[in-house]
């Protein structure tokens, strides 16, 4: 179904069920949502797919779309009542996903809907965290202005590891950031 409505609509017309899923877990909505299928996924919600359904690995069509940078597919899960803060088997948000990618616009969305700029993945990174090692000073900021915290360790760690890679742009958002944390 991955892409073709029609073939879509007629497998689901002759009993295929809606929340089938292939060897690795994902749905027809899933598999949607990662390829960018706006259409294919509106017609798979109106006929009544789970809109939090979860992959193998834990991914939701609202974390795939994310990743992705799918925003039309995000928008439609969104308003189907996906939950924002949905993690995969690694601990990873649709926000924390779309911050991976260097995604602000995204992100900065997510965030407005109610997702936990905060969240941590299995191994204590955050979204404030991935958007410092991928050098995204714009989404930095814009986690920052969010209410994203950084604890001292972790801060000092990045911000070494930005000057040591010429990013002093970086380095210095971290710096202010752990030095606001501090006085608060």
């Amino acid at each position: 179904m991955y892409g073709h409505l029609d073939l879509a609509e007629t497998m689901l017309d002759h009993g295929q069920a809606i929340d089938a899923s292939d060897l690795l877990g994902r749905t027809a909505l899933i598999l949607a949502a990662t390829g960018g299928h706006v259409e294919l996924a509106r017609a798979l919600l109106s006929r009544g797919a789970s809109v939090d359904s979860k992959a193998e690995n834990g991914t939701t069509a609202l974390i795939a779309a994310a990743h992705g940078g799918h925003e039309a597919i995000v928008e439609l899960v969104l308003q189907s009542g996906a939950s924002v803060d949905a993690t995969d088997g690694r601990g990873a948000s649709a926000l924390f996903k779309a911050a991976e990618e260097g995604r602000t616009r995204l992100v900065e969305w997510l965030a407005d809907e109610g997702a936990d700029v905060n969240v941590e993945d299995v191994n204590g990174r955050t979204p404030l965290t991935v958007a410092a090692e991928g050098a995204f000073s714009d989404l930095i900021e814009s986690l920052l202005d969010r209410g994203a915290t950084i604890d001292e360790k972790e801060s000092n760690r990045l911000t070494t590891y930005a000057e040591q890679q010429g990013l002093t742009d970086v380095a210095e958002l971290l710096r202010k950031a752990t030095s606001a944390q501090r006085r608060s």
